[in-house]
């Protein structure tokens, strides 16, 4: 009897599966009509339709039809319906997308498109790259690095002082430089390009990346960056991982270089006598060759104002200092940053126990 129940059940998901299939190629072939109101109904009902799991089989069993279908959409006048439901589509199925080349479609796009107050799908463009870029495959493209050519590459960068260059990349680290705005078509988004700093993340999570950032410029954008309070947290660990790798150690620690004082601000609490402090430091430690004493540097009296309160990230700071106190050269480096004035200042004003 019960064999009998799951075959009827069985019988019973094959047809409604069939019919699923039925409905889902009668969308695609409408949405290809030349009537206008016709392809807009229909694109409305595919984005409605999209995250369904029917839908998304029907989808990879009909991939090339389908998605060149969505894909050609973004050259159209229903843009941003179609960008909508490839957004969508891109947190189930990103390697599928990504074998399409729509990355590089996206920033083909993002090349022509003008930014205006008018017209600028940008950001749903950057979630698009964002979703495909938590795989390896979406990474490598973002470094226009194909994959046949990565080890033979990777193998000459690391004898090479020269900084590797990625139009992508650069593109992306470009838009995360300008001013912060609100997002054009969710405005309860406060920063358009909040997504970079989610891609900068993943493509930082692969060691190949460390040649890209081999700059004292591009790091000391993202320093500006990390003291946006909206983007601290997610650049930070950016920062995290490129830290881990010892290729840019010579860069994040140069003289030029303000990555370490930033982060360094971010739980250090600027005393009103901070001034007066420093300077008496300074004189103790030119008087007292003995002192066990060094001096907060000044790069992270500028920059500090009080302790952070996000729990997040203090966390990602203590993980940031633990992976630097590793290495010699590091660890001397943030004694030269007064590190350990740094820390004595955090304890006196965290109030977490958890933390301390």
């Amino acid at each position: 009897m019960e064999e009998e129940v799951n075959d009827g059940k069985k019988e019973t998901d094959k047809g409604t599966s069939k019919d699923d299939d039925t409905l889902y190629d009668e969308l695609f072939s409408l949405v290809c009509e030349d009537k206008d109101i016709v392809k807009r109904e229909t694109y409305k009902i595919l984005l409605g339709l999209i995250d369904n799991e029917s839908m998304v089989a029907y989808i990879q069993n009909n991939e090339k039809r389908c998605l060149k279908i969505l894909i050609s959409g973004l050259n159209s006048n229903y843009e941003v319906v179609a960008l909508q439901c490839l957004v969508n589509l891109s947190a189930h199925i990103p390697k599928e997308l990504i074998q399409r080349n729509l990355i590089e479609i996206v920033f083909d796009i993002l090349r022509d498109e003008e930014e205006t107050e008018a017209k600028s799908h940008t950001e749903l463009y950057i979630m698009l790259v964002a979703n495909l870029s938590r795989e390896k495959e979406g990474i490598y493209k973002i470094l226009d690095l194909p994959e046949e050519k990565l080890k033979e590459e990777m193998e000459a960068e690391e004898n090479s002082k020269e900084l590797a260059v990625s139009y992508y990349l650069n593109k992306l680290l470009h838009l995360f430089s300008e001013p912060i705005v609100t997002a054009t078509i969710n405005k309860n988004i406060t920063d358009k390009y909040f997504f970079i700093a989610h891609i900068l993340i993943n493509v930082s999570s692969v060691k190949e990346c460390a040649h890209f950032f081999k700059s004292v410029f591009l790091l000391n954008m993202l320093s500006k960056q990390m003291l946006q309070p909206e983007r601290c947290a997610a650049v930070l660990q950016c920062v995290i991982n490129l830290c881990m790798s010892e290729v840019l150690h010579p860069y994040v620690l140069d003289e030029e270089c303000y990555l370490i004082p930033s982060v360094l601000s971010l739980v250090y609490t600027r005393e009103k006598d901070s001034e007066e402090d420093f300077l008496m430091l300074c004189s103790i430690g030119t008087r007292e060759k003995e002192t066990n004493k060094d001096p907060v540097h000044q790069l992270i009296l500028d920059m500090s104002t009080v302790l952070t309160t996000s729990t997040d990230i203090k966390k990602k700071v203590m993980i940031l200092l633990r992976n630097l106190f590793s290495p010699e050269l590091t660890r001397q480096r943030l004694r030269s940053y007064g590190i350990e004035h740094v820390l004595k200042n955090w304890l006196k004003y965290e109030k977490n126990t958890g933390i301390t």
